[in-house]
């Protein structure tokens, strides 16, 4: 049977069920931090994961990646599988923005505690459950690339 370590219990706010993982939400008010969690018993390594576990994991760290981005207006996205503090697989999601100092991303000691308010993990919780907009095109990687001219007269024409 499945059950969250207890320092994930500890340091995180439950937000809702995914289809393989449980969502939470960091207590750190520092970074837009949430880490999902495969709801299945004695997992540690990404390796314990079957097949179609480690597919779904995959997609369940693609979206949130890009609702906590979309939400957050964070300049890029940190995910990190770490374990060193706690051996229960977990996937780390976090937000970093130009305005916060780069440097590590530490929980413990160096944490600001949330305080967050009910409303505030509803609307977290929330934007997981609406359909993301669309994406802009991707380019087709399978389609050898070719490079345009540049218009005439443009710096870039005349050099």
């Amino acid at each position: 049977m499945f059950q969250l370590h207890p320092q994930l219990s500890k340091d995180t706010y439950p937000l809702r069920a995914m289809p393989l993982c449980r969502l939470l939400l960091m207590n750190d008010a520092r970074y837009p931090w949430i880490i999902l969690v495969p709801e299945k018993p004695d997992l540690v390594e990404i390796t314990d994961l079957g097949e179609e576990d480690y597919l779904s994991l995959m997609k369940e760290v693609r979206r949130a990646t890009k609702v906590m981005k979309q939400l957050f207006q964070a300049d890029k996205m940190n995910v990190a599988m770490l374990g060193n503090m706690v051996p229960q697989l977990h996937v780390h999601i976090i937000g970093r923005l130009r305005m916060i100092r780069p440097g590590r991303v530490r929980s413990g000691a160096l944490a600001m505690p949330c305080r967050m308010n009910r409303g505030m993990r509803m609307r977290i919780s929330a934007a997981f459950a609406m359909p993301l907009p669309a994406c802009k095109a991707q380019p087709n990687l399978t389609q050898p690339h070719t490079r345009t001219a540049p218009p005439a007269g443009s710096a870039s024409a005349r050099r």
